[in-house]
């Protein structure tokens, strides 16, 4: 099987990781492409797989939300060669070896006419303006280049996650959504950091929200941990515990160990704490639509808090959730998730070979 992962942030290669890990553990010899910081993810969850280099999409955000809309949209032409050499790659692995089976998170030109090809996707059209309505057609073009689509959500309308982003007329299957972690009890009991702050996604935009919330970081007694989502230097005076970029188990760890989390509203995120139930402070990337739609739904739950990134103040440090938590049957729902994966699979005539 190939699989291959976007790099925008880290969070298709975060939600891609239990698949392969499945995958893999279920006998499938599987191979990965992707780029950048996802790559680098990639290569350290699974050092003993073969990884293919892609041409990365570069995309940057602008510093200003108002004009982030149409700076995505000025880079299109970009995305269209990045989607261009996606297919050149591919052609030329198929080349050199044979596969049963394509899956693509988020990459729409990773796929192939001669191999089962299939998207792995919750956002099925973008939130836009109505005189931008025409980049959703030129979305549909290419989800239609896939055999199918596979939906990491619930299909039942009153549990969804993902809302309308995930509605679509094309051949699709539910395979509910992905549980990146372990049980916790498995790891630590003791919550010994106040706040967790996760940062990723394209710049500037990260730099922009880890400067503000050094600067809004409380002096009383509190342990906060960073952990930036970047190789780049770490130039700003801060007393506050920080790294890089930590692989999946360690992750596990300190999300384990945190009363609360700060990050961003990514797709990935939510249904990660959908699962953990740790209440966190979610932060829309300025201007990105799929992230303040995602933000919005979430406003009644008292398991979160929303602001926006130009409203933070030292403020959100006194927040506290309204409610206790229900902790959800972790281990039976992650089992019920894995099954609906293998489902959607068996469906389009692939056979775990454990199975």
């Amino acid at each position: 099987m190939l699989f291959g992962v976007l790099n925008w942030g880290l969070g298709h290669a975060t939600r891609s990781t239990p698949l392969i890990q499945h995958l893999t553990n279920s006998g499938v010899e599987v191979e990965i492409a992707s780029d950048g910081l996802a790559l680098a993810y990639l290569q350290q969850e699974f050092p003993a797989l073969k990884f293919h280099k892609l041409k990365g999409y570069d995309i940057q955000y602008s510093t200003n939300k108002n004009l982030l809309l149409l700076a995505l949209l000025c880079q299109i032409p970009k995305l269209k060669i990045a989607i261009a050499s996606e297919q050149k790659k591919v052609k030329e692995i198929l080349s050199k070896d044979s596969f049963d089976l394509i899956l693509s998170d988020n990459r729409y030109g990773f796929r192939s006419l001669e191999v089962k090809s299939f998207l792995i996707s919750h956002q099925l059209k973008l939130i836009t303006p109505p005189i931008f309505k025409g980049v959703n057609n030129v979305l549909l073009k290419y989800q239609k280049g896939f055999k199918s689509i596979f939906i990491p959500d619930y299909a039942n309308q009153e549990k969804k996650l993902s809302g309308k982003l995930s509605e679509t007329n094309l051949p699709h299957h539910f395979i509910h959504p992905i549980i990146a972690f372990s049980e916790p009890v498995a790891i630590t009991s003791v919550k010994d950091i106040d706040y967790l702050i996760i940062l990723s996604g394209p710049e500037p935009q990260r730099t922009l929200l880890e400067r503000r919330l050094i600067e809004i970081i409380p002096l009383k007694e509190i342990k906060v941990v960073l952990i930036r989502g970047t190789e780049q230097p770490f130039s700003e005076k801060s007393n506050i515990e920080t790294h890089n970029l930590v692989q999946r188990n360690e992750l596990e760890k300190l999300i384990y160990r945190s009363k609360k989390l700060i990050c961003r509203s990514g797709y990935s995120t939510i249904m990660d704490m959908h699962f953990l139930q740790i209440p966190c402070i979610l932060i829309p990337t300025p201007g990105q639509t799929e992230q303040e739609y995602l933000a919005e739904l979430l406003l009644d739950d008292p398991s979160f808090l929303v602001t926006q990134q130009h409203l933070l103040t030292s403020k959100i440090f006194d927040w506290e959730p309204k409610k206790t938590m229900q902790k959800k049957p972790f281990l039976a729902q992650k089992l019920v998730n894995r099954k609906a994966f293998e489902d959607a699979l068996l469906l389009e005539g692939f056979v775990m070979p454990t199975s």
